[in-house]
This record gives C-alpha cells, structure tokens and sequence, in this order.
C-alpha cells in the first residue's frame, strides 16, 4: 500500500507515516520512487523520539539507575511501546505477560544501540546548530529573529 492509503487505515497523516518510514519504524517500508508499505505491516505505537526515550531508560535501567519505566500518562501504551521494542529486536524478547519486572529484565541488543547511536548523533547535530545561532546573535548584537518588531 502506499503512504495515503497507510496514513487512512491507521487513522494518521500521510507525513506521520512518511516520517516514521524514513526513521526505519515501519521496518517493511521500501522507497522506490514513493514509499512502500506492505498492506499487513503494523502501524508504530510512536515517533522515533519517544522511542528512543524508552531506549535509553531501558540503558539507564540495565546500568543500575532507578528510573521510571513508564513516562506516560497512559501505562497501557507504554506496554505497547516496550512490546513494540521488543517484536522489532531493539530490545531482548520479553514475555507473554509483558510486566514491570520483565521489562526491568530487558536489555538493549545490538540493532537497539546502533538505533540510539543515530539518535545521539541527531540530537548533537541539533545542539550544534543551536550554539552556533547563539553565536551569530551575539555578534549582530543579541538581535535574534524572536524579538519584537517595531510596528
């Protein structure tokens, strides 16, 4: 199927789904001239980011850090979430009964760290971008695009 048709079966715009086929998350999605998307793929329960943020609590909990595993404010998706990283081999198989302990249990694999790697590297790159706008403010006098103009 193509994006538009994915984007309205999933009930989602047609740039969700692209964006989440250009983050790998809908792993079956080729791009030839446009995406696409085989008609029994599953929609992702979230965007790269906030899968990446799950990435780095399970890191966080495999390193001994007492964290939150359940961010959001609806713990049922977060089990999607964590089923999700866990069907698609970001993280080790966990079970059936998907639960806190297991999760607690789970670790990130090889393709998981290389996902977290790309992400660290994105937001970098963002951080860069940001010092160097700073910079360019401060030399045209800390006039950013921002302030208020005289009407």
């Amino acid at each position: 199927m193509d994006v538009k048709k994915a984007a309205k079966d999933w009930n989602v715009s047609a740039r969700w789904v692209r964006d989440r086929c250009k983050d790998g998350m809908i792993l079956e999605a080729e791009k030839k001239v446009k995406w696409f998307i085989p008609d029994d793929a599953e929609k992702p329960p979230c965007t790269f980011k906030r899968m990446c943020k799950y990435l780095h609590l399970i890191r966080d909990v495999s390193n001994g850090l007492d964290v939150n595993l359940f961010p959001g404010k609806n713990k049922e998706n977060c089990f999607l979430i964590y089923r999700y990283l866990s069907d698609y081999g970001y993280i080790t198989k966990l079970n059936e009964q998907i639960s806190e302990n297991s999760i607690k249990k789970a670790r990130l694999t090889s393709y998981g760290e290389k996902t977290l790697e790309k992400h660290d590297i994105v937001v970098f790159s963002v951080k860069e971008v940001e010092e160097k706008i700073q910079v360019g403010n401060e030399k045209i006098g800390g006039v950013s695009h921002n302030s208020k103009r005289k009407a």
